[in-house]
């Protein structure tokens, strides 16, 4: 069985963060997105990749996981920073999809009681 997982963080990352991969433990990520962002700009480098200006994201993650598998294996695995406007869609049909399982819950536990009543 696959469970599948999403996951979105509202989060403050340096300006030249591309996803949130450069928290990697050796910020080997870090530090080709940092040389990458200021080659692209054709500027120099600054002296201190984290002492410069930041910026407020939305990260947003997926991957497919098989239950029972002790692999460190994601399958699918999507990481990047999405707009204001993806956000609020994504978190709009996450919401939608609350309501329906409360109201299934609810449902369900009505017709637990109906049935104990009888």
């Amino acid at each position: 069985m696959v469970e599948h997982t999403e996951i979105m963080n509202a989060i403050i990352v340096p300006e030249w963060a591309f996803n949130a991969e450069f928290l990697d433990e050796k910020h080997e990520t870090a530090k080709i997105q940092f040389e990458n962002y200021y080659a692209d700009k054709n500027e120099s480098l600054p002296q201190n990749m984290w002492q410069t200006p930041v910026k407020f994201v939305y990260d947003y993650c997926s991957y497919d996981y098989t239950i029972g598998s002790f692999s460190e294996k994601l399958d699918n695995y999507s990481e990047d920073f999405i707009s204001y406007d993806e956000a609020l869609e994504k978190f709009q049909a996450y919401q939608e999809d609350m309501i329906k399982l409360n109201e299934l819950i609810a449902e369900a536990e009505n017709k637990r009681k109906n049935l104990n009543s009888n």
